[in-house]
């Protein structure tokens, strides 16, 4: 019994060629012309194979997600800013974008904390809790950084971070008027 070889190669989503070798070759044989290098001069044309045409159902908004070329970037979602008691604060700053938008913000808050590397490269995803003076948890986020800040009542607080399984922790002042900036390096 002969045994056939054949190749697929996917060269898109939708097309693909498919190969099949002569019937008259063993693969044992084939093996052996690859090997001592001679082309296959009985190998026939590739055969096109077409994907089936896909059909998106009218009810489905086209226009609801941004168009991506593949050589862009996802669009940045806005900042959001959020709320836990008295404190508003935001966390980010992972994109170009959001980074941009925190930086344009920053008058809003005055605790302003960046997140980092020991050699200076930002640090996202680190959670991070705001403790008032006695103690009490005022904001905690899983997953803030590299900037974090907040607008709180003028007075001290601890701001701590933990970054696989460190935690740093820093004491800051707020002032009345404009914003006091720390780093936290890990």
């Amino acid at each position: 019994m002969s045994k056939k070889l054949i190749a697929l190669l996917v060269l898109a989503p939708s097309v693909a060629f498919a190969q099949g070798t002569p019937y008259n070759q063993t693969l044992d044989s084939q093996l052996a012309r690859i090997k001592d290098g001679k082309p296959n001069t009985e190998a026939t044309a590739p055969k096109k194979i077409e994907a089936p045409a896909t059909h998106v159902p009218a009810s489905v908004p086209v226009a609801a997600t941004p168009p991506v070329l593949a050589d862009q970037a996802i669009p940045a979602l806005p900042l959001n800013i959020k709320t836990a008691g008295d404190v508003t604060y935001l966390a980010g700053g992972v994109s170009d974008e959001s980074e941009a938008e925190l930086k344009a913000r920053i008058n809003e808050f005055n605790i302003r904390v960046i997140l980092t590397s020991v050699d200076g490269g930002y640090l996202g995803g680190v959670a991070i809790r705001l403790l008032d003076s006695v103690g009490n948890v005022l904001v905690t986020d899983s997953n803030a950084g590299p900037y974090f800040y907040a607008t709180v009542k003028p007075g001290k607080y601890t701001v701590e971070a933990t970054e696989s399984g460190v935690t740093k922790k820093i004491t800051v002042s707020a002032p009345a008027k404009g914003g006091s900036q720390q780093q936290i390096r890990f």
